[in-house]
């Protein structure tokens, strides 16, 4: 009867601790902090005092078995501190929450068991990188949906060829660019050289000189053939 009523106490302060929790308002991560803190404190304080009377407890079994008032007495009291500890933590609970879910930090210490990741959405099995990309293409519902038809076998298969597919991709667009800077610091480098020649011929003319074969030769490696070209017309 003991441990029914206990459940039905449990049952009801998590009940009640599900309605404050729906009601609860936002709190900003300092004053979360300094709420933590203090209840931390307490907790300790009352889990210290636990462990103080479960040890005088147990040295009074040990002492004397026919000192059974006192070990009633201790054990009503470890019971009734272990009760203001509980509501202690729903207390703490109300007062650190800001929206329907704990942060991870405060699960874990007033629970004792990890909280919720923020990747939980997706399953364990798939990796890192493959997680990335489905956050990025926003297929997080998409993969659960697919996970209940097809084999996780056949749907990492899946993930892993679409993430290939998104490496080949950039891969082949930095390829594009590194061409093509290649080739405009080419077109660069030949419209200089043309002007080199250009500016020379120009010189030889108006000096009556004849023109090296070099110029020719520089003119023909640049696929300069057109005078027009190689000597702007208006410059004698």
């Amino acid at each position: 009867m003991l441990v029914q009523a206990n459940a039905n106490k449990k049952i009801s302060q998590l009940n009640a601790t599900n309605t404050r929790l729906r009601s609860s308002e936002r709190l900003s991560h300092t004053e979360r902090k300094a709420e933590r803190e203090k209840y931390s404190a307490k907790i300790k304080s009352l889990k210290s005092l636990i462990k103080i009377l479960e040890k005088e407890a147990t040295l009074a079994q040990k002492a004397s078995s026919l000192d059974k008032i006192k070990i009633l007495s201790l054990e009503a009291k470890i019971s009734e501190l272990e009760g203001k500890l509980e509501d202690l933590k729903v207390e703490q609970e109300d007062s650190l929450l800001h929206t329907s879910f704990f942060d991870s930090d405060v699960v874990e210490e007033v629970t004792g068991t990890p909280g919720k990741q923020k990747d939980s959405k997706l399953p364990d099995w798939i990796d890192d990188n493959l997680k990335s990309l489905v956050y990025e293409l926003e297929l997080e519902n998409k993969v659960k949906e697919i996970e209940k038809k097809i084999a996780k076998e056949d749907l990492l298969e899946v993930l892993q060829y679409a993430l290939l597919k998104r490496n080949s991709l950039l891969q082949e667009a930095n390829l594009k660019g590194s061409a093509n800077a290649c080739l405009a610091k080419q077109t660069q480098k030949t419209s200089s050289e043309s002007e080199v020649v250009g500016g020379t011929r120009s010189c030889l003319s108006a000096s009556g000189q004849s023109e090296p074969s070099s110029i020719s030769g520089l003119e023909k490696d640049n696929g300069i053939t057109n005078p027009d070209l190689a000597c702007p017309k208006g410059i004698p």
